[in-house]
């Protein structure tokens, strides 16, 4: 956690957060067209779609992954929420491990959008794709954590936490392409 949030200050990460906001704009753009039935816009559509994916598995693996001088050996932390919870509870820490929990969660918001832009036969994927692919790549993250032993901290609350925010950028997708499709059915029907 303490990585991702010194991470931010990094120039480096603000271009790759720039760039993936940019590729996920233009992909949700094109992806809205061609849902409302401008086929000619669906290979667009697909080729921004993988690029707003490579740039935001880009942006998480150099946020979680950047080698830090100094730091001790990498820990696992495999009891779901007690460390979270414990750091929570200290006034001392609380503000850290609150921090760190909605730094995993808007780390993977873009992911679970970008993911969740993929079609199959037209439709936009289900939660079920989308969490399991984010939940598989969170899973890589941490696992490259521990070996790489640049002092993370391998933990079962990141998996939970990344994969939430996953859910979130699936839930925002779902709710922008209902606004898009609505739109474009009322104004076919005026």
């Amino acid at each position: 956690m303490t990585q991702i949030m010194r991470a931010y200050g990094h120039p480096m990460t603000f271009a790759l957060a720039l760039l993936t906001m940019l590729s996920l704009f233009w992909a949700l753009l094109f992806v809205g067209k061609s849902l409302r039935g401008g086929h000619q816009y669906e290979r667009l559509s697909t080729c921004l779609t993988v690029a707003a994916v490579v740039t935001s598995v880009l942006f998480v693996s150099y946020v979680t992954l950047m080698s830090r001088p100094g730091a001790r050996d990498s820990q696992l932390s495999l009891i779901p929420l007690v460390d979270t919870i414990e750091a929570m509870l200290e006034p001392i820490t609380f503000s850290h491990a609150l921090g760190g929990v909605l730094a995993n969660i808007a780390l993977f918001v873009p992911v679970g959008m970008a993911v969740a832009m993929f079609r199959i036969r037209g439709r936009l994927l289900g939660w079920r794709p989308v969490l399991g692919t984010c939940l598989v790549f969170s899973l890589l993250v941490e696992v490259t954590q521990l070996l790489m032993n640049h002092g993370a901290v391998a933990a079962v609350d990141d998996l939970i936490t990344n994969t939430f925010g996953a859910l979130l950028g699936w839930l925002l997708i779902r709710w922008l392409g209902q606004k898009i499709t609505v739109k474009t059915w009322e104004k076919r029907r005026s």
